[in-house]
């Protein structure tokens, strides 16, 4: 029987950080339909291209993706668990801060 080497109280600070990621981007995504329609322009030119396509193939590419990502990262936690803590706190960070930027561009 294999055991987990992992205490509990670290998967769940990881679950929380990869929930958190997964849903600002989802946020990000909302916000950024929302300062578009509000004349804001996507800085992103990958997402710039995929919002020139219907709106579901924006939300599931960017869902997608994210999903993908943050399910590699849960993944590589296994074996190195610190640098990947250490990867999605930065990313959330990164995220909030984008959806807030997002933010003001769809009520500015």
């Amino acid at each position: 029987m294999q055991t987990n080497h992992v205490a509990p109280q670290s998967n769940r600070h990881l679950i929380t950080l990869a929930v958190a990621f997964v849903l600002l981007n989802a946020l990000d995504a909302y916000l950024t339909l929302l300062a578009i329609d509000n004349g804001a322009t996507e800085l992103n030119p990958i997402m710039r291209a995929l919002l020139a396509q219907p709106e579901w193939v924006f939300w599931s590419s960017k869902i997608s993706w994210t999903l993908v990502f943050t399910l590699a990262l849960i993944i590589a936690a296994r074996k190195w668990l610190t640098p990947v803590k250490r990867i999605l706190t930065l990313l959330v960070i990164i995220t909030a801060g984008i959806c807030l930027f997002n933010l003001m561009g769809a009520v500015l």
